[in-house]
């Protein structure tokens, strides 16, 4: 599973996609489907880190191309260049709310008081 956090600014995603390409010079375009709303988005993993074909792949991602979609669960596909699905599973997005500030009550002598 891949975990987005979108209160950070960049995020690393570790993929197995080397060992499965059949292309040369592949380009990786990452597809996800919302799984309550069947809506589709799609990224092109650019910035790709591991340079060996090892065991995994690793992809840095700006967070800042996940803005304007919902957080929830997806189900994603990564695509090689010639269109054929090397990689599928599931994709977390997560939106991180602003923590409420949280104010000292005011205690007079005879009342306990709140500000807003």
């Amino acid at each position: 599973m891949i975990l987005i956090d979108t209160a950070k600014p960049k995020q690393q995603l570790i993929l197995t996609l080397s060992e499965k390409v059949t292309v040369n010079e592949p380009e990786y375009l990452l597809a996800f489907t919302g799984d309550a709303t069947n809506d589709t988005y799609q990224i092109t993993l650019s910035d790709k880190l591991s340079l060996s074909n090892s065991r995994y792949d690793l992809f840095t991602v700006d967070t800042s191309l996940f803005n304007g979609i919902p957080a929830g669960f997806y189900t994603y596909q990564v695509y090689q260049k010639a269109n054929s699905i090397i990689e599928t599973g599931k994709l977390l997005i997560q939106i991180k709310e602003a923590e409420p500030e949280i104010i000292s009550p005011i205690r007079s002598e005879e009342y306990l008081i709140y500000k807003p």
